[in-house]
């Protein structure tokens, strides 16, 4: 050492930071939100005992989710396992802490799911737990409330909605009004080089568009697969683009900017209402176009429609323009439903009251609808949609953008016994749009009233009354307009 020299005047190496992880980013965001409202953060092992998880949660023993097929278990007797949620803090606060309690448990969960776009078998949960004299709804209700806009920012609008749940009562879902919508609107400027719409038609100022779906044209879909674009991950519409770099991108202003690439038609010879549906209606043109594939509509083929919503409701008048005569509806709203005889169906059955699959048997000769399609959120509409169908019939679930719940069907009486042909659709194609736009002429040239389904219109300084109107469900299209 007495040999060695150190020069502590040459300058030492950089030591590069990383970035945080964006799961850790967002936990951490919303640890700071529940702390600001006074809640304490608990955490636990992720080793947990199942008395904790399941028994002192009064999930007995039998319950599914304590099945081997959905619980990671270290032993044998099934008493030792990876948490399949944090709902074990509630009691390991409880057992040692007396009221008033308000505390937050996020952590890492494991469950026995297959990894897909939307489960995995390792994800993270975020539970919240308060103990107090006088707590209500409203309290649950503002705390979700003021997380929802510190995160997405006061503009941020969010609904509660009853919903069922069996271990919880009352129970809500919250729903948070995307920052991506779907409009039409007119041209005010064009850049230099823009000349047509995506079909080839002239585009001028003035002129009335809609925005289509634009593939990435990168991802393995869009590279071997083109003839299912709509499956692209990377796939744009302007106009329903989140994220800061969009901020220009969106219908939720007076002015939106559609970028380079950006996929328009021109569609100045249709009237405001026929415009504000045709992106509904290029969904039902796909789910269509995907019907077609595993069933022939014939004058007289018998086809049911389950959900009398806008979709359902659009659906069933273009199955109608298609010639089919023996239109079935069925909802559990008989508003909705007298409006559905209205746009096409010849017969209507309110799935919520009894005796309904007996009705559809009897307005079908006894033997079941021939192609029925699915329109509903609710898990148990579907679920009843499998008992319409005849033997040797056909089915197509239209996609929705969120998870509303498991269904359940029997695959040996529901499916196998009656060897049905099933497809699903998921939103559209640009070509889609293009038929959108004959089908809402032809229903118009019919006489049949789809513009009806817009029931109400407000301008942007009405969004909170607007989004009231869509939460009572007294109305089915809900609008923004232009002043």
């Amino acid at each position: 050492l007495a040999e060695e020299a150190l020069d502590v005047t040459i300058p030492g190496k950089t030591i590069e930071m990383g970035h945080q992880h964006p799961m850790n980013k967002v936990l951490q965001e919303v640890k700071e939100i529940f702390i600001g409202m006074g809640y304490t953060i608990v955490d636990g092992p992720e080793v947990e005992e199942a008395a904790y998880n399941f028994t002192r949660l009064n999930i007995e023993e039998g319950h599914p989710s304590r099945d081997r097929s959905d619980t990671f278990y270290f032993d044998d007797d099934d008493t030792v396992l990876l948490r399949t949620q944090t709902s074990p803090m509630q009691i390991r606060v409880m057992e040692h802490q007396q009221p008033p309690i308000r505390i937050l448990a996020p952590g890492r969960v494991f469950r026995k799911d297959e990894a897909d776009a939307t489960h995995s078998p390792m994800f993270h949960q975020i539970e919240g737990l308060v103990v107090d004299e006088g707590i209500t709804m409203g309290d649950l209700k503002g705390a979700l409330e003021t997380l929802i806009k510190r995160l997405y920012g006061e503009d941020a609008v969010c609904r509660f909605r009853p919903h069922h749940f069996p271990f919880t009562e009352p129970s809500c879902e919250v729903d948070m009004q995307c920052f991506k919508c779907k409009g039409t609107g007119e041209i005010v400027a064009l850049g230099k080089n823009v000349k047509t719409d995506f079909t080839g038609k002239p585009l001028k100022v003035g002129d009335k568009i809609v925005t289509g779906l634009k593939p990435c044209g990168e991802c393995d879909t869009c590279k071997f697969h083109p003839e299912i674009a709509e499956l692209c991950n990377g796939g744009e519409i302007f106009g329903l683009l989140p994220g800061p770099k969009h901020y220009l991108n969106g219908w939720f202003g007076e002015y939106m900017k559609v970028n380079k690439g950006g996929v328009v038609f021109n569609v100045s010879d249709m009237d405001r209402d026929l415009r504000i549906l045709i992106e509904p209606a290029a969904v039902i043109v796909h789910a269509v176009e995907q019907a077609k594939q595993i069933f022939n509509f014939k004058f007289n083929s018998y086809v049911l429609v389950q959900g009398c919503g806008p979709i359902g409701l659009l659906l069933l008048a273009m199955v109608r323009c298609l010639g089919v005569r023996n239109i079935i509806a069925c909802d559990g709203d008989d508003k909705r439903l007298a409006f559905a005889k209205k746009l096409g169906a010849k017969y209507t059955v309110n799935g919520m009251k009894p005796g309904a699959l007996e009705k559809v048997l009897e307005l079908t000769e006894g033997k079941g609808a021939e192609m029925v399609f699915q329109c509903t959120g609710s898990p148990k509409a579907a679920s009843a949609a499998w008992k319409y169908i005849r033997r040797g019939g056909s089915f197509c679930e239209l996609g929705f953008f969120t998870n509303n719940g498991d269904t359940t069907y029997s695959p040996h009486l529901d499916m196998c016994n009656k060897q049905v042909k099933a497809c699903g659709s998921w939103t559209y194609q640009a070509k889609d749009w293009v038929q959108a736009f004959d089908f809402l002429k032809e229903a118009k040239e019919r006489k049949l009233p789809v513009t009806k389904l817009i029931t109400h219109k407000y301008t942007l300084d009405k969004m909170n009354e607007a989004m009231e109107m869509n939460i009572s469900m007294k109305g089915l299209k809900i609008a923004y307009v232009a002043k």
